[in-house]
């Protein structure tokens, strides 16, 4: 622990910082010095995230080794929380009404997106295409297609 602490610090408590600079620098008015300083901050920042995601990663690594092998219940633990972490237990519908039922909630995201992606608008382009200057001529086409 102590060897960590020397040699990478508090990541956390140093990612949380550097976003309060930030924060500050990107809430003063635009200048050449604001601007070189706001680029600094961001770049030690990217240095710690990358930093910290390889601490979580190696301390993960470990974990396995200590405990994986020995005890698979770790192994499942992990797997059930990540799912429930990730997981969409109900929804809100358009009429304000939740939606708890697996089913429903697919059925309702499936309509909802679908509608995104309809057209509900004319499909005539005739007048817009009108305004396009037309560079391949018929010939140049045909060896086209």
């Amino acid at each position: 622990m102590l060897w960590n602490r020397k040699n990478f610090g508090n990541n956390r408590n140093r990612i949380e910082g550097l976003k309060a600079q930030l924060g500050i620098v990107q809430q003063k008015a635009f200048s050449e010095e604001n601007f070189i300083q706001e680029r600094a901050i961001k770049e030690e920042l990217e240095i710690t995230l990358l930093k910290e995601e390889m601490y979580q990663h190696q301390r993960s690594r470990l974990n396995w080794i200590l405990y994986g092998d020995r005890n698979t219940s770790l192994f499942h633990a992990t797997v059930i929380q990540r799912r429930q972490r990730n997981q969409l237990s109900k929804i809100k519908d358009s009429d304000g009404s939740w939606i708890s039922k697996e089913n429903e909630i697919n059925d309702h995201l499936y309509d909802y997106f679908s509608s995104l992606f309809k057209s509900s608008g004319s499909r005539n382009f005739d007048s817009l295409l009108q305004k396009v200057d037309c560079y391949i001529i018929d010939e140049m086409n045909k060896g086209l297609t």
